[in-house]
């Protein structure tokens, strides 16, 4: 895939995945009542070389303004990382915080990823994920 193919959601269509998400994670009741996973995943408007460049020391204002919206962010593998029992409230404030603060950076914020262990994860994200380890 080219960077020309990468899909970028609008935050309605973010939203739009999001409540599609939901709706398949309270099918699964005993997850989804208590805290799981949530990865939120993101990608660069201008590409990085990161044999040439540390993305640590370039995102790390971005960390630090991640880590006040209460998410933990990878700057080498473009993800943020909560343990979270998502419903429409969360969508509704955690999503747009993030779309804003990603488009502030100079990132794409590509969607989430409800991810329990020992199943495959429901996404609402323009990025695919797999659990290799889940039967």
């Amino acid at each position: 895939m080219t960077d020309d193919d990468i899909p970028r959601w609008t935050l309605s269509e973010h939203l739009k995945a999001g409540e599609a998400a939901l709706a398949e994670i309270q099918s699964d009741v005993e997850r989804a009542a208590s805290a799981q996973p949530i990865c939120h995943h993101f990608d660069e408007c201008k590409p990085t070389d990161i044999l040439h460049v540390d993305r640590d020391e370039i995102y790390a204002t971005v960390s630090d303004h991640f880590s006040t919206l209460g998410v933990d962010f990878a700057a080498d593998r473009l993800e943020a990382w909560e343990t979270s029992s998502p419903n429409f409230q969360w969508l509704n404030q955690r999503v747009p915080s993030l779309f804003e603060a990603a488009n502030e950076a100079g990132l794409i914020y590509c969607g989430w990823t409800w991810e329990p262990k020992d199943r495959q994860p429901i996404s609402a994200s323009t990025v695919n994920v797999i659990n290799n380890l889940s039967n």
